[in-house]
């Protein structure tokens, strides 16, 4: 709940301009997050950056064979790109398309294990994740669901997109997940298959009588 009323605030704060002196914005936060949440390959980090109350840095990356992860610099609305780096097939790619922006774009991406990016207590940086937690489906958008660790059925969890097509895979027992509304998935590789319908794994294996 808490999250929420992080991200509820930060919301209103920078649409209702609230900056620094002579740093007017009008940040909305929402397509950022909308964004974010419904980006693929982001289930190793996903992190929206305030800085100043005048720029968004977006740093996403996971498990892919493809595009596994970028960083990119947006001034006060979604389809201002100042900066961009990012995986592509051949290899690392960095584009500024402001050049004045190179030099904090630079230092950010050489620090994103710091909270303020390593920019210095000259500038202002507001990290928050992109998925919020969550206990079930409900607390997520339609197109996700509220993904937990294995047997942690009445845990919390983070809301991650629904995978909507699952690597078909011979049936064997290794395919096979219990998931923990007490079906046996494995049509395809059966914990994408139990995420598909937005059910989390009980276990490995098919379901015991």
């Amino acid at each position: 709940m808490l999250h929420f009323v992080l991200i509820l605030s930060l919301i209103i704060s920078f649409s209702c301009g609230s900056a620094g002196p002579g740093n007017e914005s009008s940040i909305d936060l929402q397509p950022f997050i909308i964004q974010a949440r419904n980006a693929e390959c982001s289930d190793l980090r996903n992190i929206l950056y305030v800085i100043d109350n005048r720029l968004v840095l977006w740093d996403r990356a996971g498990n892919c064979s493809d595009s596994n992860y970028s960083q990119t610099l947006y001034g006060q609305n979604i389809d201002q790109v100042l900066c961009r780096h990012f995986d592509s097939i051949a290899g690392p790619q960095t584009v500024y398309y402001d050049e004045k922006h190179k030099g904090l774009f630079d230092t950010a991406l050489a620090n994103l294990d710091k909270p303020d990016l390593g920019l210095g207590p000259e500038h202002k940086v507001v990290p928050m994740s992109a998925l919020p937690t969550c206990n079930t489906n409900a607390d997520c958008l339609s197109t996700e669901y509220c993904a937990k660790a294995i047997g942690a059925c009445e845990g919390t969890g983070v809301c991650v997109v629904r995978p909507i097509v699952c690597p078909l895979a011979p049936v064997s027992i290794d395919d096979l997940a219990c998931g923990c509304d007490g079906q046996t998935y494995g049509n395809y590789i059966g914990a994408c298959d139990a995420a598909e319908a937005g059910v989390n794994i009980a276990h490995k294996g098919a379901c015991r009588e």
